[in-house]
């Protein structure tokens, strides 16, 4: 999947579970939300302002900031691999063992759990 698809796709699912989460929320709160035009106005509104926040906003820049990240990771974590790999199969001991630590670290950096 190219980058742009997958961005588009990640947003439009997350605007969705977003708006369809806000508009329960709603309802369970004012249950008078639920009847009628009003509910349709309600998803209408809710829908509109989400797509809004995420399309137009820093949320946006968010998304692009992640994928930007990963695959610069996914990069330097598939670079490592081919290290170790030639480290393995024609390196000396201390190739192998350093080939190996910085495939780990690569790893570990791309499955970082964190905004750093």
């Amino acid at each position: 999947m190219k980058f742009e698809k997958y961005l588009e796709s990640l947003k439009r699912e997350t605007s969705k579970d977003i708006s369809r989460s806000a508009v329960t929320y709603l309802i369970k709160k004012y249950a008078w939300m639920s009847f009628g035009p009003i509910s349709m106005i309600l998803n209408f509104v809710v829908t509109k302002l989400v797509d809004i926040i995420i399309y137009n906003t820093q949320l946006a820049v968010y998304f692009k900031y992640i994928d930007f990240r990963v695959d610069e990771q996914g990069q330097d974590f598939h670079n490592a691999i081919i290290k170790n790999m030639n480290a393995q199969e024609n390196g000396t001991e201390q190739d192998r063992i350093n080939a190996e630590k910085n495939l780990k670290a690569a790893f570990a950096h791309l499955v970082k759990l964190s905004n750093v």
